[in-house]
């Protein structure tokens, strides 16, 4: 991680516009949730959070897509008259419902509201049978008393509602102040479409849980999608969301087991001026198919100046800018706890593309990331299993204090490094690209990889850890970066190897091996000139290929660690050209091979070998650490490349 400089540009215009549209609703200028993206950047002491949290599931009324309307009150709109019955009363432009029941709300009202206003426990179903209704004044329908509200689209049904653009009759809190508010529990079923314009401020807002298990919604916000104070459920539904502010959120005030979304299927394509799914504690996710584009995407991220010198592999200081804390604009982002267990997720985001201030845990699903800032990042522990994850693109890849890599795949690209473990907080990304990720040192960071595949492509430091990386199984390749001022390995305490394959190649300036401590065996080669399209080639005695592997571009320097170098064993390395054979991530297999060229042979009678050229390897500066690790100048450390078998 290096000195990394923010822009405004388009950004700063990106807000002024956003503030212009917001200029019309002077009313709520002062509410809580107005783009709250600070909230959760800055939310209060997070270990005070109950993480056995209960988040509600949806029962049989919740459940029930389609209601039997044979008993039901009708409730037709006839441009701003309404036609009421039983349990309703109407009142000039606005129809108010006070009973439990079913209700059918059907017909154009050009200038209506639906008031709900009933008893604590009463249920209250509202069909939407192809209702247009707008209202010119304020919220389209608004919830001040129920036990919970069913707004319910029936199968073939298309059905519109929005609201004012300037409010009026607000109470003193600022409510209602979406197009659809309620007070009480709110919920969401049917399969048929709802078309909600926000035209004001939010579209969806809830100040307890927000259940949603059907309907095709199409949602087009001033500010924020789809709020559940409480808690967001959605078990099933389609969602088509352009919001300027949060596509979806759960926000609490001050009880730690609220503020929460878990999703457990849908399909949701969500276009977000801000973040696109968002939580105070916790976001669950478990199915579900994900397109999401936050801040214009990662095309429009801020600049940083892509600096990877490094300067001995050192981490340089962060750069202080005068941007604010607010400016969030991540795929999914929560306080406290992430988990993903399932889904297929298209990320393009301008901020990270998964985000926790504390922990995510990563468990199945699929993913495309594209991001201006990093893949993952987690505060304190980032843990990886049985997903299958590609970042096309991004500043940084995977980030965390602590990450368990223990299955799954992963493909990234980098701009900068590919793993990076580092000590505290990224404190609201204020440094970075979107404000930068400002990790002190901590000898306490940490990589684990105990079993995946992790393909790595950095122009900064591959695999680094400002701790140490213990590796006791998978398959990770690195194809690190072309300038010496960053390694493909870059660590401070130790990189103990005690299984699984590591091929590790980039610039030879800073290249560190994994540390004599490890009970794999490994080779580091040098290269008087660096190579390019060509295969690097590890022979037995035998003069058998154990490993071929084509870097993807121009290196000085290579390490591979594996099983298959045996203590004692005598092996020799050379550089071929390819003719023919199954490439996989540079890994070739049944390969024929031509223009030969001997590098040097070795006998792995200790853990570190090396072959090959000294010039411009220096095993990465270490500070008189005897394990091959360290950063900032010293000694040369045992595990670094001489040239020469290490003692």
């Amino acid at each position: 991680m290096k000195i990394k400089y923010k822009k405004i540009g388009t950004m700063i215009v990106s807000l002024i516009l956003i503030t212009a549209m917001f200029s019309s609703c002077s009313l709520l200028n002062n509410k809580e949730d107005s783009n709250d993206t600070s909230t959760v950047e800055n939310s209060a002491d997070t270990a005070a959070i109950d993480t056995s949290l209960q988040i509600p599931q949806p029962d049989g009324d919740d459940l029930q897509g389609e209601i039997d309307i044979s008993s039901a009150v009708q409730v037709t709109f006839k441009g701003t008259e309404i036609q009421g019955g039983t349990g309703v009363s109407v009142s000039g432009k606005t129809v108010t419902i006070s009973k439990a029941g079913i209700y059918v709300l059907s017909g154009t009202g050009t200038d209506n509201q639906v008031i709900v206003d009933a008893g604590d426990n009463d249920i209250i179903k509202l069909v939407l049978n192809n209702a247009d209704i707008t209202s010119k004044q304020s919220s389209a329908i608004y919830v001040k008393n129920a036990g919970k509200v069913i707004v319910n689209s029936p199968v073939g049904t298309v059905n519109s509602l929005s609201d004012a653009s300037a409010y009026s009759g607000q109470s003193s809190d600022g409510e209602p102040d979406s197009a659809i508010f309620s007070k009480d529990n709110l919920t969401f079923n049917g399969s048929g479409t709802l078309n909600i314009t926000a035209n004001c401020n939010d579209a969806v807002k809830s100040k307890d849980t927000l259940i949603i298990t059907g309907s095709t919604l199409n949602i087009t916000s001033t500010d924020d999608g789809i709020i559940g104070k409480d808690y967001v459920v959605i078990t099933d539904g389609t969602f088509n969301i352009d919001a300027k502010g949060d596509g979806i959120k759960s926000t609490y005030d001050t009880d730690t087991i609220k503020g929460a979304v878990a999703i457990s299927g849908g399909t949701f394509n969500i276009t977000a001026g801000a973040d696109g799914v968002q939580a105070q504690t916790k976001i669950s996710v478990s199915g579900g198919t994900f397109n999401l584009k936050t801040g214009g995407g990662n095309t429009n991220a801020a600049v940083h100046a892509n600096d990877n010198s490094g300067g001995f592999g050192g981490k340089s200081a962060a750069v202080t800018t005068t941007d604010t804390d607010s400016n969030s604009y991540k795929g999914i982002k929560c306080s406290y706890i992430i988990e993903i267990g399932g889904g297929e997720f298209t990320i393009d985001s301008a901020d990270d593309a998964i985000h926790s201030n504390n922990t995510v845990t990563i468990s199945g699903g699929k993913f495309n990331i594209s991001t201006g800032d990093d893949g993952v990042h987690a505060d304190t522990v980032l843990n990886y299993n049985n997903a299958d994850m590609n970042i096309l693109t991004c500043y940084e890849g995977l980030e965390s204090s602590t990450m368990n890599f223990s299955g799954g795949s992963i493909h990234l690209k980098a701009d900068d490094d590919g793993l990076n473990a580092a000590g505290g907080n990224d404190s609201s990304n204020q440094n970075g690209p979107m404000g930068g990720d400002p990790f002190g040192q901590s000898s306490n960071a940490i990589i684990n990889i105990s079993g995946g595949y992790l393909y790595i492509d950095a122009d900064g430091d591959g695999v680094d850890s400002n701790g140490s990386v213990q590796m006791s199984g998978g398959t990770v390749i690195v194809n690190g970066p072309t300038n010496s001022g960053n390694g493909a390995l870059d660590y401070n305490s130790e990189f103990k190897m005690t299984g699984g394959t590591l091929i590790a190649a980039g610039a030879s300036g800073m290249a560190q091996t994994i540390s004599s401590s490890s009970t794999v065996y490994a080779v580091s080669i040098g290269f008087s000139q660096s190579i390019s399209e060509t295969a690097v080639r590890l022979l037995d005695s035998s003069g058998n290929d154990i490993v071929s592997f084509i870097p993807s571009k121009t290196i000085s320097n290579i390490v591979i660690a594996s099983p298959v170098i045996k203590q004692n064993g005598s092996y020799t390395v050379k550089t071929s050209a390819l003719v023919s054979g199954s490439n996989n991530d540079g890994l070739i297999t049944d390969g024929k091979f031509n223009n030969e060229t001997q590098v040097g042979t070795f006998t792995a009678s200790s853990i570190l070998s090396s072959v090959g050229s000294s010039s411009g390897s220096m095993g990465g500066m270490g500070g008189g650490n005897p394990q091959g690790g360290g950063k900032g100048g010293g000694n040369m450390p045992q595990g670094g490349f001489s040239g020469n078998q290490p003692q």
